[in-house]
């Protein structure tokens, strides 16, 4: 008993793992083998019925024999009538039968041997006979169909439905990234192996992702470190250049010696702004993201208050506009207003005779456009202005502000587009995804 359960068991489990192809072919044997046997045995069931109703009417037929040598005569008239006649000539029988009688001569050697009667269908009895005629001939498509769509239904279930669902369940998870799961299918056909490729895939995102992130928090800790040791020695470095400076004044030191000490200062304000932007760079991924429903009617004038001096102070003017928006928005007010400061410090610095900033909101995005008439962007700036470092050649530039609104604007689920106005001049858009308050 035991032997013949792991002999039934081995098969089931060959079942259970042969491949697509094969499993695809077996099922349409077993559709069409189904499909065969119920025809034939819903046709002869039809026709069995179909025959009772014939041999019911057959049971009450009536039957007449026509003399040895004699005839039969029809009269065709309003009503049709047969007459039969002896040898001699003579009327055996007159027969006249109903709308509903059938007559019909049987013959032999002889001549005309007899007359049966038949009555035929009634209306409800010929409603059925044809009924079932029609369902005699629909039960080779209707079997034939109905096994090929059963057949397909139960190789899905069987053979796709699990594997397809914990493939999309996957690929959902890995889109939100979660990859804290893993993919069991325990056949071994091609969903079997697909699955097996995808838990591999899966496996290896993680491991590369647990990699990237222990690379990210070093490089962090290093640059944090960096950047804190680093001001120091810069310090004591100012410091000194202050006093060397200080005391080169006051004894009258040759010209040639004040600009070296000069340059020495400019050179550490430079390194001093570089480990400033590496914190705060640093610091991006841990900056809190925290937006709130803002008053816009309240919100744009005190972001843009501080931009008129300072465009006074550079001989430029200012002009600000504003379109259409909503009363309320979320938004996170001191990331909005960093991005804004960087984007107006860059404008300023860029701009010949003005600067335009303008607010807009748009299918629940709130846009910042800073605009200036200087030199417009390049092809290549177009293209690496946001890349961290990139500099286009001007003194005092880190290549960092840029890269810093665009990540700021990213975690507010935006963007940063830079573009080129046909009027001249260059512009910058901060997108900032915001829901309606």
């Amino acid at each position: 008993m035991g032997a013949l359960k792991r002999g039934r068991g081995r098969r089931k489990g060959r079942l259970r793992n042969l491949n697509l192809r094969a499993s695809y072919v077996l099922y349409m044997l077993a559709g069409l083998i189904v499909a065969v046997a119920g025809c034939s045995l819903s046709i002869n069931l039809l026709d069995a019925v179909r025959m009772n109703i014939y041999y019911r009417y057959q049971s009450m037929a009536q039957e007449y024999p026509v003399p040895q040598g004699g005839r039969v005569e029809t009269l065709y008239g309003e009503t049709s009538s047969y007459v039969v006649y002896d040898q001699d000539g003579s009327v055996t029988l007159r027969l006249t039968p109903s709308p509903r009688e059938k007559v019909e001569a049987y013959a032999d050697a002889s001549g005309i041997s007899h007359l049966v009667v038949t009555l035929g269908y009634s209306q409800e009895d010929s409603r059925k006979d044809l009924a079932i005629g029609l369902a005699m001939t629909a039960m080779f498509p209707l079997w034939f169909i109905g096994g090929a769509v059963a057949c397909a239904g139960l190789f899905y279930r069987n053979k796709l439905r699990r594997p397809l669902a914990l493939l999309t369940q996957a690929a959902q998870r890995i889109a939100r990234e979660d990859l804290d799961f893993s993919i069991a299918y325990d056949r071994r056909d091609e969903m079997g192996a697909l699955c097996g490729a995808f838990e591999a895939m899966r496996l290896s995102l993680s491991q590369n992702n647990a990699r990237m992130w222990r690379a990210m928090e070093e490089r962090k800790k290093v640059n944090g470190a960096f950047a804190h040791d680093i001001r120091t020695p810069l310090t004591v470095i100012k410091g000194y250049a202050q006093l060397l400076d200080k005391q080169l004044a006051a004894q009258a030191a040759p010209e040639v010696t004040r600009p070296m000490v000069a340059t020495i200062a400019r050179q550490l304000a430079r390194l001093e702004d570089f480990t400033q932007a590496m914190s705060q760079l640093t610091r991006l991924d841990e900056m809190p993201f925290h937006p709130r429903p803002l008053t816009l009617s309240a919100f744009l004038p005190q972001l843009t208050e501080s931009a008129a001096p300072l465009c006074r102070e550079r001989g430029l003017a200012f002009s600000f506009g504003q379109g259409d928006m909503p009363p309320q928005m979320c938004l996170d007010r001191a990331l909005i207003c960093q991005v804004f400061d960087n984007l107006l410090s860059n404008a300023v610095g860029y701009g010949h005779t003005q600067v335009r900033v303008r607010a807009w909101a748009c299918r629940g995005d709130f846009f910042l456009s800073v605009e200036n008439d200087g030199a417009p962007f390049t092809s290549e700036q177009l293209e690496r202005a946001t890349a961290p470092y990139y500099t286009s050649g001007a003194p005092g530039h880190l290549g960092l502000g840029l890269h810093i609104c665009q990540a700021l604007c990213e975690k507010h689920g935006g963007g940063l587009l830079l573009t080129n106005p046909t009027a001249g001049g260059a512009r910058t858009i901060a997108r900032f995804r915001a829901p309606l308050a």
